[in-house]
């Protein structure tokens, strides 16, 4: 989606400053998803609220490049940033769900899939801006093969489904679950995500606009950033395993601004690529590992805890891409990635809340 806002933009007729916003207000409507995905979460569990969200999700993707008039347009981003941030929470839910069982760090595995899959439709969104493909054309591939993937698992079982909550029980699961140590590991989240944010609603305009890339150059800021983040979740487990989360955080909290200041130094789009790439992989192992130890504290095993956490995914996103979005008007995409990587110092001052400690082994868990 990211990687089409230039195309979208035209399509629409919409300023800079429109797009911009549009662009800030998909997360910041994903938090209203998220909250109420933490609701549903505790009375259902994760799994039916993962198959509903998934479905509306795809559905909005492909609704994205066919509506016509920017009201069309606003009123498909809105679902569009409901499912997400439902869906958001749900997958990670089962993820945390599956780590719990397995008592050692998997969780990364799961979101190198994500970037992998996030590779892939850059690299297909280049191939569409290369060769003109309108927007239409380019969603409907992605968008229907989620479908089809959503449709084909449905029936699947998924961990803690026989744990659901009976009706009238949701409050007390919700109330179990403590809000204050979410708040700090919300904190580390969210200025992770102000980072990716940054890179994520700028990068291909950044490139195509302020360096002179060509629309088919711009979005390959995203697959590097994309390929750096698959390649380091493949093996960050392992290293959690080995040296413990807070330390591989602290590490790429380093990586990360390093990479975000040879971004906004960059004098062509080849050292803001490498530059982005280096982002990715400093960021790679950040919000599985907020995510994992979210999990620690829902005594249930609902997916309440990772729901909550999750908002702060998006207010970091948000304010990211509202940093960006107010720097750019006075001094340019540049001095947005390095107000950004101001965000890692307390990513780094805050990693040692993150530490594994025993993984819990939920009591409907083990029964589902």
């Amino acid at each position: 989606m990211t990687s089409r806002a230039p195309e979208i933009q035209l399509a629409h007729g919409l300023s800079d400053d429109a797009i911009n916003l549009l662009v800030a207000c998909v997360p910041a409507t994903a938090i209203a998803g998220g909250l109420l995905a933490a609701r549903v979460a505790a009375r259902f569990g994760p799994g039916p609220l993962l198959r509903c969200a998934q479905v509306l999700f795809h559905a909005s993707v492909l609704a994205v490049g066919v509506v016509r008039g920017v009201p069309a347009l606003v009123v498909t981003l809105v679902a569009l940033a409901l499912s997400v941030g439902a869906l958001d929470a749900a997958m990670n839910a089962q993820a945390v769900a599956v780590q719990a069982r397995a008592g050692r760090s998997v969780v990364n595995g799961f979101f190198a899939v994500w970037s992998a899959m996030g590779i892939a439709g850059s690299l297909w969104i280049s191939l569409a801006n290369g060769t003109g493909v309108s927007l239409s054309a380019g969603f409907a591939p992605p968008a229907a093969l989620g479908l089809l993937v959503a449709l084909a698992t449905v029936r699947f079982r998924l961990p803690a489904e026989d744990g659901a909550a009976a009706p009238g029980l949701e409050e007390p699961a919700c109330q179990a679950v403590p809000w204050r140590p979410l708040l700090v590991i919300g904190g580390v989240l969210a200025c992770a995500y102000v980072a990716e944010g940054a890179v994520m609603g700028f990068a291909v305009k950044y490139v195509q606009g302020d360096l002179r890339g060509s629309a088919a150059v711009a979005p390959l800021a995203i697959a590097a950033f994309a390929l750096t983040t698959v390649l380091g979740r493949s093996l960050a487990d392992r290293a959690i395993g080995r040296w413990g989360a807070p330390r591989l955080v602290r590490a790429g909290a380093l990586v990360t601004t390093a990479g975000l200041l040879a971004v906004a130094a960059a004098p062509g789009p080849a050292v803001a690529i490498g530059g982005f790439a280096l982002a990715g992989l400093g960021l790679c192992s950040m919000a599985p590992s907020a995510y994992a130890a979210a999990g620690r504290h829902d005594p249930g095993g609902r997916g309440v805890a990772v729901a909550r956490v999750g908002i702060f995914n998006y207010i970091g996103f948000v304010c990211g891409t509202a940093m960006v979005a107010a720097v750019h008007p006075l001094s340019g995409y540049r001095a947005g990635y390095a107000v950004a990587a101001v965000a890692l110092v307390v990513v780094a001052a805050l990693a040692g809340r993150l530490a594994s400690g025993p993984l819990q082994r939920h009591r409907r868990l083990a029964t589902s």
